[in-house]
């Protein structure tokens, strides 16, 4: 009976197990709402914000304003 209550569907390394997942999923799904948070904010952000989106696009697509100048500096043998 002992060694039912231990190793069985319903027993103490059972519940150990599914305690530890559980704690995981909790931890999983609080991350996931913190990137949630995040993403609706960008969301919003692209939505209304001019600067953001200048911004992004100038980080990511290399694009300059009029009359700016661009400085292109040689990449060092040590960086990746």
């Amino acid at each position: 009976m002992i060694l039912i209550s231990l190793v069985g569907d319903q027993g103490l390394i059972a519940y150990t197990s599914l305690s530890r997942e559980a704690r995981a999923l909790h931890e999983d799904v609080g991350r996931l709402e913190s990137r949630r948070v995040l993403l609706t904010q960008q969301i919003e952000a692209l939505r209304s914000d001019p600067d953001y989106i200048a911004v992004l696009a100038r980080k990511r697509l290399g694009l300059v304003k009029p009359g700016e100048t661009v400085l292109q500096l040689p990449r060092s043998q040590d960086a990746p």
